[in-house]
């Protein structure tokens, strides 16, 4: 027996036991612990909120930083994750553009809406971004053309369509005081999408919304209609917006002089007080809209907020993922009538700031702690400092006068050419009827060579390009490579007008806008907070605002919007990340 074993030992070399044992370890079940920790999808938070402040530009968080609540934003920033240089790589840098880039990862060029509005070829006349004939207004008065908007010209899916599709249990809601800013983050397939009529002071929704709750029947939900009886705007009205603090303003409009404009033109002195019940008084109708360039717009849109999340029952599942969008839009409104230096505009920050607060603790509540809450919070775009305030201290900057270099445009091509060439003008950018200059055998890049040489002579103007030719300009630098993101063929214009830093149309009404590439316009935070999201984090490399959308679909494990970008954001995914601190 010594003998056999001895001589079959030698015929069964190391290296074959050795893969005789690999073979016999890889056949061989795993034990249960070990299965166990194969891959499989992380838990999901029970709400995701998205959180878009309107005209808030990056410098903001630290403007205001001593006039905070340790509640607010530097909770955001204490216990979350914060993107320092997040930038709009692309313009205009609006409102509507700026909600359909955040929730579809994607640009204008992409998702189509290319402006608040554009000059539509097919129809003829001017495009609400949101506009929609085929609805009608859920809510406020009868039949009123604020209540006819849908997400229809949005063409692309959103990271809340992609939830819709990947969960249809998941209940996703937009909320804002302007429509636009309410319908796209909430995408097509939202369980519903309200916003503010001023002219009723009552929410409203769209008829696009099916309600089923409702039993297809056309009217709101039975918590909306509760919360509107309660005409809680109507207790705004009755006030005088005063200051939180006098005495401690940050800074004032300008070093030298105020550049700034009253709430409204019956008041006989620039900055506070802002005394409604007396310029309700010049009024037949109760003026809801003056509440929006006050703390209150985002004080009705807090409680909404809330109201809706209870009304919703956002976040109560533990086995589904709810989406809850939110613009806050008085910062904008009060933003354009005061200017981004007014005291007005700090102290509608510290109000938020106070609201964002409460609103933080209300939704870690709502949805059991803020280990099952997500939220992030962002810009729609920046604004420009008021030109008179840029001009006093010698920088850059005035009024483009656009009505006044129209007409003389209009005038010079009427004697040129015996035709109105020009269809419309908005965006800065000329629509040119190009069937007409077809029918009348024109040499098209002659007119645009010629229109641009007129406008050249024009203040502010330091270029005027072809939109077909922008993306072979891109190259040239950022500036036309972020143009060229903005242009969407079927609904942009012809021809583009660049002005120079600092510079305006002109504006009878608001101190300052936005809506160009530059870094005023472009630079935001973003922030995010919450489940899964590391606290303490500063990352100072350079993000798009394009990269949110994927980031959160990454995180809930579910498909990318349509045409998203690709790229997710550093330090929320298991990608290396230098650990930072919030100093202030």
């Amino acid at each position: 027996m010594n003998k056999l074993k001895l001589l079959v030992r030698p015929l069964v070399s190391p290296t074959l036991r050795f893969v005789l044992c690999l073979q016999w370890l890889i056949s061989a079940p795993l034990p249960a612990a070990a299965a166990e920790s194969n891959p499989r999808p992380a838990p999901a938070p029970r709400l995701v909120v998205g959180i878009v402040v309107d005209q808030m530009r990056y410098d903001f968080i630290y403007r205001y930083w001593d006039k905070y609540t340790n509640s607010g934003f530097k909770r955001l920033l204490r216990e979350g994750t914060f993107y320092r240089n997040a930038q709009y790589n692309y313009a205009p840098t609006y409102t509507g553009p700026g909600h359909a880039s955040i929730f579809t990862g994607a640009t204008p060029s992409a998702h189509g809406i290319a402006g608040n509005d554009w000059y539509d070829r097919n129809l003829g006349h001017y495009m609400y971004c949101a506009e929609d004939t085929s609805v009608t207004n859920l809510g406020g008065r009868k039949i009123v053309p604020a209540g006819q908007r849908s997400p229809t010209n949005l063409n692309v899916t959103t990271i809340t369509d992609e939830l819709k599709l990947a969960h249809t249990n998941s209940r996703v809601i937009g909320v804002s005081l302007k429509d636009r800013a309410a319908i796209f983050p909430a995408g097509h397939l939202a369980n519903a999408a309200y916003w503010f009529d001023s002219k009723s002071g009552q929410w409203i929704s769209s008829s696009y919304y099916a309600f089923p709750e409702s039993k297809g029947e056309t009217f709101l939900p039975e918590w909306l209609r509760k919360l509107n009886s309660t005409n809680n705007p109507g207790q705004y009205l009755t006030k005088t917006w005063e200051p939180i603090d006098k005495e401690s303003f940050t800074e004032s409009a300008s070093p030298k002089k105020a550049f700034s404009n009253k709430l409204d033109s019956s008041e006989n002195h620039l900055g506070f007080p802002h005394n409604l019940a007396k310029i309700a008084e010049n009024f037949k109708e109760p003026q809801f809209e003056q509440l929006l360039y006050t703390p209150y717009g985002n004080k009705l849109t807090a409680d909404f907020a809330k109201a809706a999340v209870i009304g919703e029952k956002l976040g109560q599942c533990s086995d589904r993922t709810d989406f809850l969008t939110i613009n806050f839009a008085s910062t904008d409104y009060a933003g354009h009538r005061f200017g981004p230096r007014s005291q007005e505009v700090e102290d509608v920050y510290r109000e938020f700031d106070r609201e964002l607060g409460e609103l933080l603790t209300f939704l870690s509540r709502q949805a059991g702690g803020p280990e099952h809450l997500l939220v992030f919070l962002t810009a729609d775009h920046g604004v420009a400092d008021v030109p008179e305030f840029s001009k006093d201290l010698h920088l850059p900057g005035g009024r483009f006068p656009t009505g006044s270099a129209l007409e003389k445009l209009n005038a010079w091509i009427a004697g040129r050419y015996q035709k109105p060439l020009i269809l419309g003008y908005t965006n800065q950018q000329i629509y040119l009827d190009r069937d007409l200059i077809t029918a009348q055998h024109l040499d098209l890049t002659r007119i645009e060579d010629e229109i641009r040489d007129r406008l050249l002579k024009e203040p502010g103007v330091i270029d005027v390009l072809p939109t077909r030719e922008l993306p072979a300009l891109a190259a040239a630098g950022t500036i036309r490579a972020a143009l060229a993101r903005g242009i969407y063929p079927n609904r942009s214009g012809d021809l583009m007008i660049l002005l120079g830093s600092g510079w305006l149309e002109e504006d009878n009404k608001n101190a300052t806008s936005h809506g160009t590439p530059y870094q005023y316009d472009t630079h935001v935070p973003i922030i995010f907070w919450g489940w899964q999201v590391p606290p303490h984090r500063e990352f100072d490399e350079p993000v798009d605002i394009t990269q949110i959308a994927p980031t959160v679909a990454q995180m809930l494990n579910i498909q990318f919007p349509s045409a998203s970008d690709n790229r997710v954001l550093p330090g929320l995914l298991g990608i290396h990340a230098k650990p930072g601190t919030v100093k202030r």
